[in-house]
């Protein structure tokens, strides 16, 4: 169960990115203040408010350069052209949530370094052409976490067929 969320709120074309206990609860606040309508776009689950306040962090370096100001960014294409990178980065920060128990050393910058790993070959894949389907990730990685299917590394990547469509 989560109790903490990473939001992404529609305010009239900007979207703002945090995190808070009840997203619903924090854009009436935000709304108050703001003569658009907004809206809660998604969300995604944390246990804790420290790995909610982490990826959140994390996401507003990663869309650095589409930041207007404080929290709130403009995506060109909207969030949806960037919504299967970043369930795909959840998905990746969450298994490591999940192992970094398990494992004597773990430092962040791993995690970083797979998720860079992961965000390349999700680009690379769009750059051919080829539909992200961000399920499929999410169960290939699932797998991968089981022991099932071996260690992702650079070389061998993610089986084109498995995640993506024509």
């Amino acid at each position: 169960m989560y109790n903490w969320y990473v939001y992404f709120i529609d305010g009239g074309g900007r979207v703002k990115i945090g995190y808070s206990l009840n997203p619903g609860e924090r854009k009436a606040q935000l709304q108050t203040a703001s003569a658009n309508e907004l809206r809660v776009l998604k969300r995604l689950g944390f246990e804790t408010k420290d790995d909610a306040a982490y990826f959140e962090r994390w996401l507003h370096g990663l869309f650095d350069a589409y930041k207007v100001r404080g929290e709130w960014f403009e995506f060109p294409d909207g969030l949806d052209t960037f919504w299967p990178y970043v369930e795909a980065l959840w998905c990746a920060f969450r298994i490591w949530v999940e192992n970094r128990s398990k494992v004597e050393v773990l430092v962040a910058s791993e995690s970083v370094r797979v998720c860079q790993r992961l965000y390349a070959e999700i680009d690379r894949l769009d750059g051919l052409g080829l539909h992200v389907d961000a399920d499929a990730v999410r169960q290939r990685m699932e797998r991968m976490e089981e022991g099932r299917h071996g260690a992702w590394t650079e070389e061998a990547g993610f089986g084109d067929d498995e995640i993506c469509t024509d």
